[in-house]
């Protein structure tokens, strides 16, 4: 049923068994806090905890931010950002 894929406005296929957290930059927290839940930082940056299904959908999300969203775990997550960027730069 519609009900058991939808969770808090999100379709989720199942649960999410980790998660992703995302620091993004006082020049777009605003933003991300409308329709994020998540913690401010002192500095105006906007931390969040994604729920991790799919580790090419985390790196897809936090590249389209650029400089301005940084991945505070998981590491892999982290290391996959950084060969998708190698990758580019070759």
């Amino acid at each position: 049923s519609l009900d058991e894929v939808v969770r808090k406005g999100r379709v989720l296929a199942s649960e999410a068994s980790e998660s992703m957290r995302v620091r993004y930059s006082p020049a777009i927290a605003r933003w991300i806090a409308e329709l994020e839940s998540g913690e401010w930082g002192v500095d105006g940056s906007f931390e969040v905890d994604h729920p991790l299904l799919d580790d090419h959908w985390a790196v897809r999300h936090v590249l389209q931010y650029g400089r301005e969203a940084e991945v505070l775990a998981p590491d892999r997550i982290r290391a996959a950002i950084r060969a998708r960027l190698a990758a580019i730069v070759k």
